[in-house]
């Protein structure tokens, strides 16, 4: 049987605009003919029943993948073609919502056929509510909480609070079929409705949600470090008071300690006068 000596390897799509000259050099990887070694075996779940369209990867001891394949209507797969040596085999399959195998180590040995079998377990049973959090002008919202209430007999119990990334993306797990409520809880937006969803059992259901920006007052902050007189050293732990200057006198409105670097910060800061005083 003739065999391919180098692996077959593609360009990106290529455009011609009229005359244009165009290179595109090749680095193509020799096949490991000379000593080929193949694995095989059966994915199946815990009740014995085979799994049809698990994956099947083999990766080097450090993690790094070499190759895969999936299980055909039987459960059975072969990855064929590997150097001799030693690898990690993994199964998984996300139809069914079955949690990744355990690892095993494999040592093939030239001519050899090794046998590995799988056998995968059920997940608990889940569903993933996710989506985009975005403003009416279309603005990602990041850093804002989204609140997963379930709702049972008209009483509603939070599930999952979860933020958003700085495309404003979410997501977050709920333990199955249910009514739910979704709720935005952020300084700087207001949701415009809330929004309700009911999922099923291992159901992926999105959910965006549109708010609107609150114009809040203008703020300042206030920072500095603490240090020692005589020696010029940070001092850590010294206590630092915020004070509001007031018709009535001084009102202490934040207190915190310095860090290691003898830094404090005060944020959110409203437009006003006020007075910092440290101690140790």
């Amino acid at each position: 049987m003739e065999r391919d000596i180098y692996i077959l390897e593609y360009s990106q799509v290529i455009e011609i605009m009229g005359t244009q000259e165009v290179v595109e050099d090749f680095l193509l990887t020799k096949q490991d003919i000379d000593n080929p070694c193949s694995l095989s075996g059966i994915v199946k779940d815990t009740e014995g029943e085979v799994i049809e369209g698990a994956s099947v990867k083999i990766f080097t001891p450090d993690f790094t993948p070499i190759k895969h394949e999936l299980t055909l209507q039987d459960g059975s797969y072969v990855i064929s073609n590997i150097p001799a040596g030693t690898y990690l085999v993994m199964a998984a399959c996300s139809l069914g919502h079955f949690k990744l195998s355990s690892p095993q180590y494999v040592t093939l040995v030239e001519g050899n056929v090794n046998l590995n079998d799988f056998v995968l377990t059920l997940e608990s049973i889940y569903s993933v509510i996710y989506g985009v959090v975005k403003s009416e002008l279309g603005r990602c919202v990041c850093d804002a909480t989204v609140r997963v209430s379930q709702i049972e007999e008209d009483i509603e119990t939070i599930v999952a609070e979860v933020m958003t990334a700085k495309d404003g993306e979410y997501l977050a797990t709920v333990s199955g079929a249910g009514n739910y409520v979704l709720d935005i809880v952020s300084r700087y937006y207001v949701q415009l409705d809330r929004h309700y969803v009911s999922v099923i059992d291992n159901e992926y259901a999105p959910v965006d949600i549109i708010v609107r920006e609150v114009a809040l007052p203008p703020e300042g902050t206030i920072n500095g470090v603490i240090t020692d007189k005589k020696t010029t050293l940070p001092i850590e732990g010294a206590e630092v008071a915020l004070y509001s200057i007031t018709d009535d006198g001084e009102i202490i409105v934040d207190f915190m300690k310095t860090d290691s670097d003898g830094r404090y910060f005060f944020g959110y800061v409203p437009e006003g006068k006020y007075v910092v005083k440290a101690k140790l």
